[in-house]
C-alpha cells in the first residue's frame, strides 16, 4: 500500500487528506468515468534538492486531457504546477510520486452532466520501484495481454483519462494472474502498441524503434525524453509500427514511464529477448535519464522543477523572546544614543522636532548636528529624533563643512529671515576653533 502523504491540494489550498478532502457518492467522475489525471515523479538530487520532472509538460497534458472531455478546470495551469510543489513540502517529501486529478464533482447525474463543480486534487506518496526491486538491473518478464488497445476512433488516444485505463487494469490483472510482471497490448490491427501503463521500445541491429504516435498510444513524456537522449548520443531512430514478432526477435527491449521510468525487459511470452540480460543501449539510456531526472544531466536545465524547503516561520521581536526565531537585532551604537558635545553649546539633549531639510551630506560629513532655531530651543539636521541646544546656543543656522544649505525648509528660510541672514553659507566661519567662535560671537553682538 502507498504511504500517501496527509495533506493534498485542493483547488488551491492545503487540506487533511482523511478530514476535508472527501468526496460524495454520487461524485459524476466516480459513476462514469470522466476524468483527468496524470503521474509525476519527484527526484532528490545529489545537493540534496528536491526536483520533479518535467512538470510543465505533464501540466500541459492534463489540460488536454480535459479539453478532450470538455471538463474546465477551475484553477490555472500555473497554480497546478505551485500545488504540486506545496504538497511535497507540506508532507515533507524529498523524493515521491504526484497525482494530480481534474474530477466532475456531484451534481447532475446521467450521461449528460450539467453545471458539476469539477474539482482538480493534487496528492502525493513515496514510491520507489514501480514493477519491483530488481527490475531496473535484471528486467523484467511481459505476457502479450488477450485485451487490445481501443481503436483511435472508439476513443482518446492521447488523452489520459480514469475511464480509459479500465482496459489496462484488466490486462495487468491477467498476466500478474499468470506469474507474470507487465502485460503488452497490441492494437486493432495486430500491431505491438503499448504496456498497461508504459510505452515500448525494441534494439534492432543498433536502431531504437518504437511504434509511432499514429497508433493507440499514449504520447508519453518519459517516451519523448528517451528519443531526445537517444538523438543526443547518436543512436538511430525510428517511429513506426511494429509487428508482434519483430519484438520476439529483437535484440534488447525496455518499457518507458514515469513510474517505470526506463524498465529493461528479459522475456516475452516466455521467450527470452536478446541475451536476456540488460542490453548496453539499454543501460546508457538509463544511465542518461537518471542523471538529468536528478539534475545531474547540464543540457536540459528546462526539465526541471526546483522545489525549495518549506521555511519556518519566524516569530515577532520581542525583548524577553527567543532571538534564534526572531529578526537579528539591531545593531546599537553608543556613539548615536548620547551625542558627542557641540564644540560652542556643550553636550545636547533629545528633541521629536523634524530634522533641518538643508542638511544634506556629501562626502565625510560633520560629526555634530546642524542647529536651526525653533520654538523651544535647537533640532538637528543629521536625524529626525535631533537634540535640544542649549539656552546660548547662537541665533544662527551652524552647517557644517561639506553640507549643502541650496534648499532649505520653509522653517529654515523663516529662521533665516528672522535672524538677518542672507545667506546661511556665506555667514558661517569655516572653522569651528575658539577665536573664530569668539569673532563670530562679537560679529553677532555688534548687529
Amino acid at each position: 500500500m502507498a504511504n500517501i502523504g496527509a495533506k493534498v491540494w485542493l483547488d488551491g489550498k492545503i487540506i487533511d487528506r482523511v478530514d476535508a478532502a472527501r468526496v460524495s457518492l454520487l461524485t459524476h467522475t466516480l459513476h462514469y468515468g470522466v476524468g483527468a489525471f496524470e503521474g509525476i515523479r519527484a527526484y532528490r538530487s545529489e545537493n540534496g534538492e528536491t526536483i520533479i520532472f518535467r512538470l510543465s509538460e505533464h501540466i500541459r497534458r492534463l489540460y488536454e486531457s480535459c479539453r478532450l472531455v470538455m471538463i474546465e478546470p477551475t484553477v490555472t495551469a500555473e497554480a497546478v504546477c505551485q500545488g504540486c510543489a506545496e504538497v511535497l513540502r507540506e508532507n515533507q517529501l524529498t523524493e515521491g510520486y504526484l497525482r494530480p486529478l481534474v474530477i466532475l464533482g456531484e451534481g447532475a447525474m446521467g450521461l449528460y452532466p450539467q453545471g458539476n463543480p469539477v474539482l482538480t486534487f493534487v496528492a502525493a506518496w513515496a514510491w520507489g520501484t514501480y514493477l519491483g526491486q530488481d527490475a531496473l538491473e535484471r528486467g523484467i518478464r511481459c505476457k502479450i495481454s488477450s485485451y487490445v488497445r481501443p481503436h483511435l476512433n472508439s476513443g482518446f488516444s492521447r488523452g489520459k483519462l480514469t475511464g480509459q485505463y479500465i482496459i489496462s487494469v484488466m490486462a495487468k490483472r491477467e498476466v500478474k494472474i499468470a506469474g507474470y510482471d507487465e502485460a503488452l497490448l497490441l492494437d486493432a490491427n495486430g500491431m505491438l502498441a503499448e504496456g498497461s501503463g508504459e510505452n515500448v521500445f525494441i534494439v534492432r541491429d543498433g536502431v531504437l524503434i518504437t511504434p509511432s504516435l499514429t497508433s493507440s498510444i499514449l504520447a508519453g513524456i518519459t517516451r519523448a525524453t528517451v528519443l531526445t537522449l537517444a538523438r543526443e548520443e547518436g543512436i538511430p531512430v525510428l517511429e513506426q509500427p511494429l509487428p508482434r514478432d519483430a519484438l520476439l526477435l529483437a535484440d534488447e527491449a525496455f518499457l518507458t514511464g514515469t513510474a517505470a521510468e526506463i524498465t529493461p525487459v528479459r522475456e516475452v511470452d516466455d521467450r527470452t529477448i536478446g541475451s536476456g540480460s540488460v542490453g548496453p543501449i539499454t543501460r546508457r539510456l538509463q544511465e542518461r535519464y537518471f542523471a538529468a531526472v536528478r539534475g545531474a544531466e547540464p543540457n536540459h536545465p528546462q526539465w526541471l522543477t526546483r522545489v525549495c524547503a518549506k521555511s519556518r516561520p519566524l516569530q515577532a521581536r520581542s525583548r524577553t523572546g527567543p532571538r534564534s526565531l526572531a529578526w537579528p537585532a539591531p545593531r546599537r551604537s553608543a556613539r548615536r544614543l548620547r551625542p558627542r558635545a557641540h564644540p560652542l553649546r556643550g553636550r545636547g539633549t533629545r528633541a521629536s522636532a523634524p530634522a533641518c531639510a538643508s542638511s544634506k551630506p556629501r562626502g565625510k560629513a560633520w560629526r555634530f548636528p546642524c542647529p536651526i532655531p525653533a520654538a523651544g530651543g535647537w533640532t538637528s539636521a543629521r536625524n529626525t529624533a535631533g537634540w535640544r541646544a542649549t539656552p546660548r546656543a547662537l541665533p544662527r543656522c551652524w552647517c557644517a563643512p561639506g553640507i549643502s544649505t541650496a534648499s532649505p525648509s520653509p522653517r529654515i528660510a523663516s529662521a533665516k529671515r528672522a535672524s538677518g541672514a542672507s545667506s546661511c553659507r556665506a555667514s558661517l566661519p569655516r572653522r569651528s576653533s575658539a577665536r573664530t567662535s569668539a569673532r563670530w560671537q562679537a560679529r553677532t553682538t555688534a548687529r
